[in-house]
This record gives structure tokens, C-alpha cells and sequence, in this order.
């Protein structure tokens, strides 16, 4: 599913294909955790859906390949 998303980092729109169904979209809109939800998701798109930043993104601004995104409650 295509999934666009606001970046917090530079306020831009970003469109990614997910493997995500309209029920665990709405589960996490509701407020459910996204690991909890959808935990076959790689982490980077975890964390898209939680911030909007794409992977390349998180990789320009923090670098690293141990570098990790923040654990999300």
C-alpha cells in the first residue's frame, strides 16, 4: 500500500510502498504502537510511519548503519 507521510525533518511529503493492510493503518492512527501492529515491517519503515523520514533520509542526517531510530512508546 502507498503511504505518504510528512518528513519531520524537512517538512517535505514522501510517498513509500508499504507491506501494511487499511486495518493495521487504522490500528496504528488509533494510537496502537507500530511495532506492536506491524512488526514484519523492517525498521526503517517502522519508522516512516512513525515520522515520515525515508531511510535515505534517516541515513544523510544521523549516518551509520548502527545507527538506530529512537524506540517509539
Amino acid at each position: 500500500m502507498l503511504i505518504t507521510r510528512i518528513s519531520q525533518l524537512d517538512g517535505q511529503e514522501y510517498t513509500m510502498d508499504l507491506n501494511i493492510t487499511l486495518a493495521e493503518l487504522a490500528r496504528i492512527r488509533a494510537g496502537q504502537l507500530v511495532q506492536t501492529v506491524v512488526p514484519h515491517l523492517p525498521r526503517e519503515e517502522r519508522e516512516f510511519l512513525i515520522s515520515g523520514i525515508t531511510p535515505d533520509a534517516w541515513e544523510k542526517t544521523f549516518g551509520g548503519v548502527d545507527t538506530e531510530p529512537p524506540a517509539h512508546q
